[in-house]
């Protein structure tokens, strides 16, 4: 929503944000396809079709697992359904304790609890 508006409240009132429960739908039918290895990775409830690895990260995230003794705890802030952790899970096998966490508004962390928590 675009326009001239009285308020942050006014604006707020005429839009719609991250929290509106279709968006949690279109995300966690996608991530239902990447668990169910469907489709590649998902991001923001758009399925994507071909692996997209985001080596930067990768190499980030191995090198402190190497620097800890193969053990690997990450803090997602906004991580939606894990979109990160699944983009990223085919190179940290090799970590022996990992651990991914996921901070998200509540009723995507209630989904993501429901639906596609696991034991890392």
């Amino acid at each position: 929503m675009k326009g001239n508006f009285k308020s942050w409240e006014e604006a707020a009132g005429r839009s719609r944000g991250y929290e509106t429960q279709d968006i949690l739908e279109r995300v966690k039918q996608s991530t239902r396809n990447v668990v169910s290895d469907t489709t590649k990775f998902e991001r923001d409830g758009v399925v994507i079709t071909e692996k997209q690895y985001p080596f930067a990260l990768i190499a980030v995230l191995l090198d402190v697992a190497r620097r800890h003794g193969q053990n690997l705890s990450v803090l997602d802030f906004g991580g939606s359904l894990g979109s990160s952790y699944y983009q990223c899970k085919d190179f940290l096998n090799t970590s022996a304790d990992l651990r991914w966490s996921v901070v998200e508004q509540a009723h995507f962390v209630d989904c993501g609890k429901a639906e596609f928590q696991n034991d890392v």
